[in-house]
Formats: C-alpha cells, structure tokens, sequence
C-alpha cells in the first residue's frame, strides 16, 4: 500500500455568550469525527491572562474557513454585534 497524504485543515469556531458556547464546543468535537482532517479551534483554547482580542486575530489569520454560532442571546449588547459584523 502506498502512504497517503493527509493535510489538516484549521476550523475557527466563534462564539458569544453560554448558548452558542455550548454549541461550538459540541461542534469542536463532533467535526473531528464526521471530518478527520478538520482542526476545529475554539476560544476556549486562550491561555489565562492573554489578551484575547489579539489570540483571536492571529487564529483569524491562520485559518480559511469559520463556523460563527449564534444565538438570540449572542446578538444582545453592543460587542457581540459589532464581532459579527467585523467577520
């Protein structure tokens, strides 16, 4: 048998509020499983005491495709739309 090349590909996974964070979770484990070469990454992944904005911008640019869960609570309050809109 012949080896096969078996390339990953990054997911970014975004989320605001508890609702869609249990949903984007759920999807970072489930998506390995359907897909194998996917690499979901999802900000619970951010290292304590660093500055989120900018782990989010440099997984941003390293990934080509995104799954953006939202939900009725994601969209209330001014930071959760302004993120949504920016992407």
């Amino acid at each position: 048998m012949i080896g096969r090349l078996v390339l990953s590909m990054k997911i970014f996974i975004s989320w605001s509020k508890e609702p869609s964070k249990q949903i984007a979770e759920a999807l970072a484990e489930w998506l390995p499983d359907v897909i194998q070469s996917l690499k979901p990454w999802v900000s619970r992944e951010i290292p304590a005491g660093s500055r989120w904005n900018t782990e989010i911008a440099n997984e941003l640019s390293s990934t080509k495709f995104g799954i953006i869960c939202v939900t009725s609570a994601s969209s209330t309050g001014q930071i959760g739309i302004r993120s949504v809109a920016q992407l």
